[in-house]
């Protein structure tokens, strides 16, 4: 599948507001979109899908960039030359609403304006919830959503904004869980339950797939192999086999293509020495770095949450 290029550096960029501004963020269509990723939603909101079309999304830190890698593997019957041909997976699966700091000024290079041009299915990735995702993306593409534990998430978006060097992120996480239970709280793409329960609610619909990081990090093959029945190939075991050894953590995280070291430091989006991208994948690590008080917060507030009719059937898994 065909996907644009990345765009260059822009040493014009002028002081932009940070995380804890109210001008960081814009409620679109009951979605928290983080600057400068706003800039584009107009378009976003004009975007046609196309016959064939592969959509991955996820709340931000649920697996986008694991899943991604194993969705490509799979368009491309499983050939490992699409996770070593130099381009990273993040340009192959491009971010349909992303805007990086070298593309405020210019329009062109984001990716929203590419994928527009671009003929034929087309692969893409997104966070935006159901209701601020175009229509026809939702009743035309093959949706594949992925779910993740709300304490893992929090680590893991704890250790990335700290890493992310636009966003002027300072604070702890307990700060993070704070944010995240509010109502209102300023977390990229919240509120998290209505992120998941648009998605889960259509999860039946024929081009829909809902699945969660814990099922897929417990059992991969079987995963691969119902992703790929859903896009419609036809896979051996042995292909199975390769897509779970090339999309295992250890492999991406040596692999260029997929760790965003390169790339990321070429446009100046993340730090890797503060975090690395894929740091351990883990199931439960928010052990490690989440207190009780916090821990219990995030506890009450999912209790809270699961009552709700739109996610009737639905529950994590827990380490």
């Amino acid at each position: 599948m065909a996907a644009p290029e990345a765009g260059t550096p822009d040493a014009s960029a002028k002081k932009r507001p940070v995380y804890q501004d109210d001008e960081f963020w814009e409620d679109h269509k009951g979605c928290l979109v983080p600057l400068p990723w706003t800039l584009s939603l107009p378009q976003v909101d004009e975007f046609e899908a196309h016959d064939g079309d592969i959509c991955v999304v996820s709340f931000p830190k649920s697996g986008t960039g694991w899943l991604s890698a194993v969705v490509l593997m799979i368009a491309n019957d499983a050939d490992a030359a699409c996770l070593h041909a130099g381009k990273p997976v993040q340009v192959m699966v491009p971010m349909l609403e992303q805007v990086l700091p070298t593309e405020i000024q210019h329009p062109e290079l984001r990716n929203i304006h590419k994928l527009k041009n671009m003929q034929g299915p087309r692969l893409y990735a997104t966070h935006l919830s159901k209701d601020s995702l175009p229509k026809p993306v939702v009743e035309k593409a093959k949706v594949i959503y992925i779910y993740r534990n709300p304490k893992d998430v929090m680590v893991s978006m704890y250790h990335w904004l700290r890493g992310l060097r636009a966003v002027g992120f300072d604070r702890d996480i307990r700060y993070l869980v704070d944010e995240m239970v509010k109502p209102q709280g300023k977390i990229m793409y919240a509120p998290y339950f209505d992120n998941i329960a648009g998605y889960w609610k259509i999860r039946n619909q024929p081009n829909i797939f809902v699945c969660s990081y814990e099922q897929m990090r417990k059992n991969f093959h079987a995963s691969v192999k119902e992703l790929a029945t859903f896009l419609g190939k036809e896979l051996s075991d042995e292909q199975i086999q390769r897509i779970c050894h090339e999309c295992s953590f250890a492999e991406m995280q040596a692999n260029p293509v997929t760790n965003r070291q390169e790339r990321d430091h070429v446009v100046g989006v993340y730090d890797s020495q503060i975090s690395p991208y894929i740091r351990k994948g883990a199931v439960g690590k928010w052990h490690d770095t989440m207190d009780e008080e916090s821990s219990k917060k995030i506890d009450e507030w999912i209790q809270q949450n699961l009552s709700r009719p739109d996610l009737i059937d639905f529950g994590f898994e827990f380490e």
